[in-house]
């Protein structure tokens, strides 16, 4: 992984190792509401597929399409989609691991060069990752942040999270299911296509921290109104 000419050397292997856990960690932490994390999860699949299938690795891309189609039958029974109410199916912690292990796996091996199989050139930058996970990980940034500096746990849980923030600035829980996987894929086709026309990994790294500090501000000064409303409503 470089950057503007920083090479992480050595430290690629510690870096590797925060990478998957962080990564893991911020797909566990949006399994917060029913769908969102299928919905997040096969976005940045399906983007992972579009560069696999782009760079010929047509099996790389068909099992991610198979994922997406795992996932969304998971979607249907998590939402009771055309079966019976009772009959729910949940992710739980290790399901949630297992997806976000399943990203981290396939962002690996899009962002190497495999030496020992034909020579195998990467499939994008290091830096595309961030905007095909941008969602769940601002998410888990922001709110590990917002803890530490409450002199909290970072993993001490909360309702700061964004399905958090949109459910309590009004919005019905059908709603923010909506309206955060579209965003997610807005921002993954953002990184598409700056990973497609080949603009430097840094101008991509200095937006992805633009949009970074826009998301945090937005959310913060919702929480604060909504903070402020709850402080000055009448009993």
């Amino acid at each position: 992984f470089t950057l503007i000419g920083i090479t992480l050397g050595d430290w690629s292997t510690l870096f590797t190792i925060y990478a998957v856990i962080g990564c893991i960690t911020a797909f566990n932490m949006v399994d917060g509401i029913d769908g969102l994390l299928g919905a997040l999860a096969s976005i940045s699949i399906g983007s992972l597929g579009f560069l696999f299938w782009d760079a010929e690795r047509y099996s790389i891309a068909l099992f991610c399409f198979l994922f997406i189609v795992s996932m969304l039958a998971y979607i249907c029974f998590n939402l009771s989609i055309k079966v019976k109410p009772t009959h729910k199916v949940f992710m739980g912690d290790s399901g949630s691991f297992l997806v976000g292990f399943s990203v981290l796996w396939l962002l690996v091996f899009s962002t190497q060069k495999i030496e020992s199989v034909e020579n195998l050139d990467s499939v994008m930058k290091p830096v595309t990752a961030l905007w095909i996970i941008s969602i769940p990980l601002m998410d888990m940034v922001l709110v590990m942040l917002r803890r530490v500096a409450n002199k909290k746990s970072p993993l001490k849980a909360d309702r700061t999270h964004i399905h958090h923030v949109a459910l309590n600035s009004g919005y019905t829980p059908r709603q923010p299911l909506i309206k955060i996987p579209l965003l997610s894929c807005l921002l993954a086709v953002i990184g598409i296509f700056l990973e497609v026309n080949d603009i430097h990994e840094a101008h991509s790294f200095y937006l992805f921290i633009l949009v970074f500090c826009v998301y945090a501000t937005t959310s913060i000064s919702i929480q604060a109104r909504k903070h402020s409303l709850c402080k000055y409503s009448p009993p």
